[in-house]
């Protein structure tokens, strides 16, 4: 394919999204950012122009630019279904890998390309439905989801772009000349113990965010947990859903250690090792995104999984946790206390091998194609996204 001209980058754009059947588009109207629809009319009108291009195993033989001329000549205009009926300009029109200047959550202000529509969820400052999407930042493979609210320029100039490449040149540059000396600091003694108070274990109804720090007892009934189950120590949401499990039913290194095999031994000694210099105080993320989909608190999903074990409810449904909720904060702080003080050897534990290994209750989750920070997300109205939202295809 030749390379598309400047001036018809956005044609082109549209026209991809549109053979995707891709019809919907972030826009910029009557001075917001909004989620607009395109009339369906002009949609069958746009694909009757198309229909005369080549199968999709010739379009290499397509000439672009040809193409993007003709749709410029007839289509100067796109009309959206949006407060009624608009018609907007093409600069209007936001598509994916456009430039744009963010806000990010920690309020830095940064160019980031936009790589997908994410879908409406809760935003987790203002606590109002919005519409997300995943961008990339500028100069990195670093990707975040954010409101579209949080978009600030919809069209940064070649400046704004230019400016912000010097100072993240200038930066990198800074960072790389720090390498060595950051590498002998994270090898140190005083960064493993930074690491290891980092990773302190929080109480059972608070959100444990980074890695927790375990005794060596118990860093062993979690091996033997993880070697039982086949999995693997990183940043994953199995591995993490097991860490989670596991220390919320406290300490454990009081515990016989039971005596390891010569070659369960070696195994430990790598996963002690990998878990210790590579995963404790570490922020706790994976490539799974996970929402909620009930009114069940963050807090009290480890306590109702236990609840479900202890009176064996295997497929709980929302009246169950309705009647859950009732029970009221004496008795969740005394279920925790049972949780956390008698609930036995994990290894020889009373609950079947299920409780490590079955899927969160009324928790849905997707593959992302990036690794992020693991947290619980209000489920978006709509769930059914499309394939190529989550993962490449």
């Amino acid at each position: 394919m030749s390379t598309i001209l400047p001036a018809f980058i956005a044609i082109h754009l549209f026209i991809q999204s549109v053979l995707k059947n891709r019809v919907a588009f972030l826009v910029f109207h009557n001075g917001r950012i909004t989620w607009g629809m395109l009339r369906s009319n002009f949609v069958e009108f746009v694909r009757e122009i198309l229909s005369i291009l080549p199968p999709e195993n010739r379009h290499h033989e397509v000439d672009w630019n040809e193409v993007c001329r003709v749709f410029q000549k007839r289509i100067p205009r796109l009309p959206f279904l949006i407060d009624g009926y608009a018609e907007l300009e093409w600069k209007q029109v936001i598509f994916e890998n456009r430039n744009l200047i963010i806000r990010l959550p920690n309020g830095q202000i940064v160019p980031a390309k936009y790589i997908e529509y994410f879908g409406e969820m809760m935003c987790d400052n203002s606590q109002n439905i919005d519409h997300h999407i995943s961008c990339q930042i500028r100069g990195t493979d670093e990707r975040v989801i954010i409101p579209i609210g949080d978009i600030v320029n919809h069209l940064p100039s070649k400046k704004n772009l230019e400016d912000y490449d010097q100072m993240l040149a200038q930066k990198k540059a800074e960072e790389k000349a720090a390498i060595d000396a950051k590498a002998a600091a994270e090898a140190s003694e005083a960064c493993k113990q930074q690491m290891m108070d980092r990773g302190s274990i929080v109480g059972i109804f608070e959100i444990q965010r980074y890695y927790p720090f375990f005794s060596i007892g118990s860093l062993q009934v979690l091996f033997q947990i993880c070697k039982k189950f086949g999995i693997c120590p990183d940043f994953t949401y199995e591995f993490n859903l097991v860490v989670d499990r596991f220390q919320k039913l406290g300490d454990h290194s009081s515990f016989g250690i039971q005596q390891l095999s010569e070659d369960d031994q070696k195994s430990f000694g790598s996963f002690f090792k990998k878990y210790m210099n590579e995963i404790v105080g570490r922020v706790i993320r994976s490539k799974t995104a996970r929402f909620k989909q009930s009114k069940l608190p963050v807090h009290l999903f480890r306590v109702f999984e236990y609840y479900c074990y202890l009176f064996q409810i295997n497929s709980p449904t929302h009246q169950d946790i309705d009647a859950f909720l009732k029970k009221g904060d004496d008795y969740f702080e005394e279920l925790a206390t049972n949780m956390t003080t008698t609930s036995g050897n994990p290894l020889e534990f009373p609950f079947p091998d299920e409780y490590w290994t079955r899927p969160e209750f009324h928790v849905l989750t997707k593959p992302l194609r990036n690794t992020m920070f693991q947290t619980l997300l209000e489920s978006p109205k709509e769930m059914n996204f499309p394939v190529d939202v989550f993962v490449s295809e």
